[in-house]
């Protein structure tokens, strides 16, 4: 599962505001739920596999 950097997949999906979108990809990048490629409009996140 891949999501772009201004959230809008997630938003979609879910219906979350950006402000909110953003702290949850914040956290899971965090706890490593997520990976992060790229910055800017070219930034995306890639869920990783658990194990």
């Amino acid at each position: 599962m891949i999501f772009q950097e201004d959230c809008k997949d997630v938003q979609d999906t879910f219906n979350l505001s950006q402000t909110t979108c953003g702290r949850i990809l914040s956290r899971m990048k965090e706890e490593g739920q997520i990976s992060q490629h790229g910055k800017g409009k070219n930034t995306f996140y890639i869920l990783k596999e658990k194990k």
